[in-house]
């Protein structure tokens, strides 16, 4: 028996997918002027579209999430053929090399994509199955018909798209036996995890195979796979939280800061007592404009949209077809828009059920939503905020009510901000919307001006004491 060691080819494009494809912008990078359109007023021409990975092809598509079949199976071979209809040719007995075809299709007809970057050449060619491991995938996208950049000839027969995560996974490892008889057995393990923003794994491989295939029969393999990419947003308030100490953690896709050097205790009590400030910029801001908004919202909420009062909000459910609870969400009636805050986890979610909506049952109608990406989104919470705040605008904020919000002036940075009385503490407080641009220096300003007054920064950990 022979030992090699392999460096993988699918792990150096792997490595190259992620560095020049998938690392997000810094926020200085994504700090872009005005809003962000990112679902405009759809037409009857527009709904239904489906758009592929370079193309955008007709008939079959189908998207598999992840997490429903990452217990289920233990290869990505099983999940293509038993999930997606996906056909494997299989070489050297239990098919260490494998190439795809979606069914009816030419064998070699079908690319492979990781991130939307092929791995295999226009005509398909062969894709080593066993170095793709599905423990860091999202999703799995598949494309069936339409033609691929630089196809010539008959119809390609299809499209895989392997989406990585956007977000760390804890360590796992994995130990698969397989064989089809005493003399066909495979044994592989394999260990996936993070260390900061490269992701890494480790695996081993011993393969008999009674086949005549000389370049993988009998033998040991083993390598690594490493995958440098950013696996976490950021808010424009990232590194300012790494200045002053905040301790940081992976929240909902994002980096956040759990504590700071006070300690989760000093937080709590600072709201409750003095005043507590809070980056919650990871929370979704969205408006809804056109003069069909508040059927469309109505559709989509359990609140009675009609009877709320211009510069009025209220917490209500946005629910699915069945009346299962899809997320709970501010919505507040800004006169010519609605204002929407999502939550973190769910904004997603959130933003593809609205554009599913607008696309499926207000095709043609006057609705036009705003993904607000140049926002972030700060809460100051607890029995001083009216009073420290009350200093930094002209307007009288006591005339703001709970649950009520303005487009107001701050002179400090001179520009319009989104004030509302509202927050998760049980204290009084207010959440406003700032431009990425500023946020920075109202931040730092209402913590550096504010020591005598005991007013502390804040993480998620005394989020969810409060």
């Amino acid at each position: 028996m022979s030992f090699r060691i392999q460096l993988s080819l699918v792990s150096f494009c792997l490595c190259g997918i992620s560095l020049c494809t998938t690392s997000p912008l810094s926020a200085q990078e994504t700090k872009k002027s005005n809003t962000v359109e990112v679902i405009g007023k759809s037409t009857e021409s527009e709904a239904g579209k489906t758009k592929s990975v370079k193309t955008d092809p007709t008939g079959f598509t189908e998207v598999i999430d992840a997490e429903k079949f990452r217990g289920k199976y233990t290869s990505l071979t099983d999940v293509l053929e038993r999930e997606a209809g996906v056909r494997v040719r299989r070489f050297g007995g239990l098919g260490s090399y494998s190439t795809l075809s979606i069914r009816g299709s030419n064998a070699n007809q079908v690319r492979i994509y990781v991130d939307g970057v092929p791995l295999n050449n226009a005509q398909g060619g062969e894709v080593n199955l066993s170095d793709l491991s599905f423990d860091n995938l999202e999703k799995i996208e598949i494309y069936k018909s339409g033609s691929s950049p630089g196809f010539s000839g008959s119809a390609i027969g299809g499209t895989v798209n392997l989406v990585t995560s956007k977000s760390s996974r804890k360590p796992s490892t994995r130990f698969i036996v397989s064989g089809g008889s005493l003399n066909t057995i495979k044994m592989s393990a394999s260990h996936n995890a993070s260390v900061n923003n490269v992701r890494y794994t480790l695996f081993a491989q011993q393969e008999k195979s009674d086949q005549n295939f000389t370049f993988r029969n009998n033998n040991v393999i083993a390598g690594f796979k490493i995958i440098f990419k950013n696996f976490t947003n950021k808010t424009a308030l990232n590194q300012y939280h790494r200045n002053i100490k905040g301790k940081m953690v992976e929240f909902a896709g994002y980096d956040m800061p759990v504590q700071y050097e006070k300690g989760i205790l000093a937080e709590h009590f600072a709201c409750r007592k003095n005043a507590a400030l809070f980056d919650v910029s990871h929370m979704g801001q969205v408006r809804v404009h056109g003069k069909d908004r508040t059927e469309f919202l109505e559709s989509l909420c359990v609140s009675d949209l009609q009877e709320l009062k211009e510069g009025s909000g209220v917490l209500t459910l946005f629910t699915n077809e069945h009346g299962g609870i899809i997320d709970d969400s501010i919505v507040t009636n800004m006169g010519s828009y609605y204002s929407v805050v999502f939550n973190a986890g769910r904004k997603e979610v959130d933003l593809a059920n609205l554009n599913e909506q607008l696309n499926t049952n207000f095709s043609g109608k006057d609705v036009k939503i705003e993904h607000l990406t140049d926002r972030s989104l700060i809460a100051f919470q607890g029995p001083k905020a009216a009073m420290i705040l009350q200093k930094m605008f002209s307007g009288n904020l006591s005339n703001l009510g709970f649950m009520e919000q303005t487009n107001i002036h701050l002179p400090l940075i001179d520009e319009n901000v989104g004030l509302m009385r509202c927050g998760y503490t049980g204290e009084d407080g207010f959440e406003i919307s700032i431009s990425n641009k500023n946020v920075e220096k109202v931040f730092d300003t209402i913590l550096k001006k504010n020591v005598d007054e005991g007013v502390l920064p804040a993480g998620l950990g005394s989020r969810d004491s409060l």
